[in-house]
């Protein structure tokens, strides 16, 4: 069942404190990313209306046999054109953690609510610096308020995952254009090099936006 990286949430405390991270409201438009068997499906599905993205043939097909009123698209979410949706409420395959945020970057919405593995949460929330810190910490931070809530054990899934995992919160404040994705992604690749006064891996989100508008 996992053999697409998924670690399926069993803990109900956990999935509840992610519906309730999500600030959800009656008439907000979910949009859900891997829902596997649909533990978290199934408290959003109580409260908005859903539409779940899952690769996984069986899983989908289970999905929308155990919640006719959510919308099931089965395909990959990476390739897959995106419904409006005002939230992404999900538990993230590990493996596409990067991708996925810088794609959800660049589509509008109010909030996002995921689980990710603990380290791809720290490279969101690192500073300029840090070793963590990169394309990913610079979009993630120029775009949302980036909010690390709890650190998941590992026996919060089946299977239980080799590593910790964390929820994240991000409201959005702008939308991710996709010339300062390339910009900066082209910078990190040297990012030792000095560009101006500052190497690239010191360089705020802020100062890195003005750098592109006035390129």
């Amino acid at each position: 069942m996992a053999k697409l990286s998924q670690h399926f949430m069993v803990d109900q405390r956990v999935l509840q404190r992610v519906v309730d991270s999500a600030r959800l409201k009656t008439e907000d438009r979910i949009l859900e990313i891997g829902p596997g068997e649909g533990a978290l499906t199934e408290l959003l599905a109580q409260i908005c209306s859903v539409t779940a993205i899952e690769k996984d043939t069986y899983l989908a097909g289970h999905v929308a046999e155990r919640f006719p009123k959510v919308k099931v698209i089965e395909g990959d979410a990476l390739k897959e054109k995106w419904p409006q949706f005002d939230k992404c409420v999900s538990n993230l395959p590990y493996h596409i953690s990067k991708r996925f945020l810088l794609k959800l970057l660049q589509h509008d919405f109010k909030l996002v609510v995921i689980v990710v593995q603990r380290e791809f949460a720290e490279r969101l929330a690192a500073k300029p610096g840090d070793k963590d810190y990169g394309v990913v910490s610079v979009c993630a931070q120029l775009c949302c308020d980036v909010e690390l809530l709890d650190t998941i054990p590992r026996n919060a899934f089946k299977p239980q995952p080799k590593v910790e995992s964390q929820i994240v919160r991000l409201p959005q404040r702008k939308k991710l254009e996709k010339g300062f994705l390339d910009f900066v992604t082209l910078k990190f690749q040297k990012r030792n090099k000095l560009l101006g006064e500052k190497r690239i891996r010191d360089i705020s989100p802020e100062e890195f936006y003005r750098l592109y508008k006035n390129s």
